[in-house]
């Protein structure tokens, strides 16, 4: 199963980002295919050395990964406008979606309120 997993560089705390270490860990040992491949790697500064034709291809590439998974999952327990977007748009192309999130960091979007 080829999967999108993304999380916000921004507002993940380390507690997070180790656990998206974790997930990927056992979702390639299963034998699935996680991608980004360099998932692991990324953080705060992964994106802020690039021009705009680095941006724009990156932009293109993670489009193409989202349209050719089977599945996205997407850790949403920071407040991120990104995390929103990925969400949006893999719904709008009729992805299945998984979001996770802390028990106490419950997105605005699947509030009841």
């Amino acid at each position: 199963m080829k999967i999108y997993f993304s999380f916000s560089l921004t507002q993940s705390s380390p507690e997070i980002k180790k656990s998206i270490t974790k997930m990927v860990d056992i979702i390639v040992g299963l034998g699935h295919k996680v991608s980004p491949e360099e998932i692991k790697l990324k953080d705060s500064n992964y994106y802020k050395g690039q021009d705009d034709s680095e941006s724009k291809a990156a932009q293109k590439n993670i489009t193409k990964l989202k349209k050719t998974s089977d599945i996205v999952i997407l850790e949403a327990s920071g407040q991120s406008i990104g995390i929103g977007q990925e969400l949006a748009f893999a719904l709008s192309i009729s992805k299945p979606v998984i979001v996770l999130y802390k028990d106490n960091m419950k997105p605005h979007i699947l509030r009841e309120e």
